[in-house]
């Protein structure tokens, strides 16, 4: 055990990888997030950037690629922010400001940490 958190041992470590690698979740959510926002995409690249709030942690998302992917996430969320159609009540403007916080925190940790 390296933490108290469910991914901070080696058997879900390893069983995060064997996931990430069998589903292609990280090369799902990466080209989502590439994608610029239109009048449509504002729920798309909310639901890839919440696959990174809730997998986007060392030990769970692929190593390499994390920092890029949460800069990516949070380039999304911003977008999404600055969509006034999406984010028409202060319900969803404030839910998607505490997801882009959580990545911008955790991205921070892994720079600090580097």
């Amino acid at each position: 055990m390296w933490g108290d958190q469910p991914w901070d041992n080696d058997g879900a470590a390893d069983w995060y990888g064997l996931m990430m690698k069998k589903t292609g979740l990280p090369a799902y959510v990466r080209k989502t997030l590439s994608e610029e926002l239109n009048k449509d995409s504002a729920d798309v690249l909310r639901a890839a950037a919440f696959c990174l709030v809730q997998f986007g942690r060392v030990y769970v998302w692929p190593t390499g690629e994390l920092k890029d992917d949460l800069k990516l996430g949070i380039a999304a969320l911003q977008q999404v922010l600055n969509d006034d159609d999406y984010c028409h009540s202060i319900e969803i403007t404030m839910d998607v400001r505490n997801e882009l916080a959580q990545l911008e925190e955790r991205l921070k940790t892994i720079i600090w940490n580097a």
